[in-house]
């Protein structure tokens, strides 16, 4: 019965945070110029990051044969993958790029809080049903939800600051 009542947990809030979003006032939300210039820079970095980390992993495995008996190539790339994420995301929050004018950043901070919320919990599970380490390898199945946790997290504080800075420059 546990098994299936935290999926349908889950699935209630994701309907709850996407009839929120859905229902949310529509404002004429938009992005400037000088915002969409800030965006294609943080592309730009993402992109760039991650092909300089898929690099060093394409080194990394040539020269060292044992890195796919230490580590899954599947978990490997998707942590690639999301730190080229989160630098688009990072620079896009601090250089005020990442949300439209007007835009509510409330909704995207309960939505972080929810994944990281929710992927904290997968990996708790998956940590103790010993699903981290197999036959020493790390394994997707633990370590992607605490990746994704992590990043999401990032995310999440990264608004906080910024938005708390913008208060605190709309106060002098």
């Amino acid at each position: 019965m546990s098994n299936i009542l935290f999926p349908i947990i889950t699935l209630i809030v994701i309907a709850l945070l996407v009839y929120v979003m859905a229902n949310a006032k529509k404002k004429d939300d938009h992005f400037d110029e000088m915002q969409l210039i800030k965006r294609l820079n943080g592309y730009k970095l993402g992109f760039f990051v991650l092909l300089i980390e898929l690099g060093v992993y394409a080194g990394l495995s040539a020269f060292y044969t044992d890195l796919k008996d230490r580590v899954e190539p599947s978990i490997a790339i998707f942590m690639i993958l999301l730190v080229g994420i989160l630098c688009f995301a990072v620079y896009c929050i601090f250089n005020e790029a990442f949300f439209a004018m007007g835009e509510n950043t409330k909704v995207y901070s309960v939505i972080c809080a929810a994944v990281v919320l929710i992927n904290c919990v997968n990996a708790y599970s998956s940590i103790s049903k010993g699903d981290f380490l197999k036959d020493g390898v790390i394994t997707f199945d633990g370590t992607g939800n605490i990746a994704a946790a992590a990043v999401f997290a990032i995310i999440l504080v990264c608004i906080i600051v910024k938005s708390v800075l913008v208060k605190r420059e709309a106060d002098e």
